[in-house]
């Protein structure tokens, strides 16, 4: 039983078990930013088509 509950959390055995949240996070910034840059851009397209 301890050996399979063991193999079911290999995160913990792992040297660095921080990595893998941190390049979730950096994903997850990176994610949010690019829809934010993305929807600024719509925001200035659509300013710049009322403006014209």
């Amino acid at each position: 039983m301890l050996d399979q509950t063991d193999l079911s959390i290999p995160s913990l055995e792992s040297p660095r078990p921080w990595e893998d949240v941190t390049s979730m996070f950096h994903f997850l910034i990176l994610g949010t930013r690019s829809v934010a840059v993305s929807f600024e851009g719509a925001i200035e397209w659509q300013n710049g088509e009322y403006s014209s």
